[in-house]
């Protein structure tokens, strides 16, 4: 009689241990009810941090069909947002190619309604040289790139943020005309993580 109410005990103890996957709650942890769609707009969060990787950054599809092929030369890779708080699957990424000679170039990163900037810099790109910004935080964001008179502007929304992967490219050509291409996966996508 007392080993099935040891095994009972034993199995109750142990019925939550028996999901997949480390668990990250603690006993001090408190349970919040599922983000609501005001919760994750673009104008309750603060705008991301943009820092340097440590890895290159390259698409996790194949490089959008428009543009030149640059992922060779990537010379700078940044991480916008906290690997930590992403929400979505997917991979997103920008990438800013310089598809000519050695050229000095504006680059803009704004985020939200607002276009709050959060990178600013005037880069030497060198020849066929590539910019990667790895997107960690889903939002909206405009990527502006300017050269002597002439610029272009890729705009990501939430949408851009689920399960598929996306590749974005703006490209600075031979002649000096700014061009931008993109490619994604269409997968159907359940509920965002987190």
């Amino acid at each position: 009689m007392r080993r099935p109410a040891l095994v009972l005990a034993a199995l109750l103890l142990l019925s939550g241990c028996s999901g997949i996957g480390p668990s990250e709650s603690s006993p001090t942890d408190s349970v919040s009810p599922p983000p609501t769609q005001s919760d994750t707009s673009t104008a309750k969060r603060s705008p991301p941090d943009v820092t340097g990787s440590n890895r290159t950054v390259l698409p996790r599809v194949p490089f959008p069909s428009r543009a030149p092929d640059g992922s060779n030369g990537v010379f700078r890779s940044l991480t916008v947002g906290d690997p930590a708080t992403k929400r979505f699957d997917g991979a997103t990424a920008v990438f800013v190619l310089n598809a000519g000679p050695n050229r000095t170039l504006n680059v803009t990163v704004a985020y939200g309604p607002d276009n709050t900037s959060i990178y600013e810099r005037r880069l030497e790109f060198p020849a066929d040289g590539m910019l990667a910004f790895e997107m960690q935080q889903s939002g909206r964001y405009a990527v502006t790139v300017e050269r002597a008179n002439d610029s272009g502007t890729i705009v990501l929304t939430d949408d851009d943020f689920d399960c598929n992967d996306r590749a974005y490219a703006i490209w600075i050509d031979e002649t000096g005309g700014v061009r931008d291409s993109y490619i994604t996966t269409l997968l159907g996508c359940g509920t965002p993580t987190g």
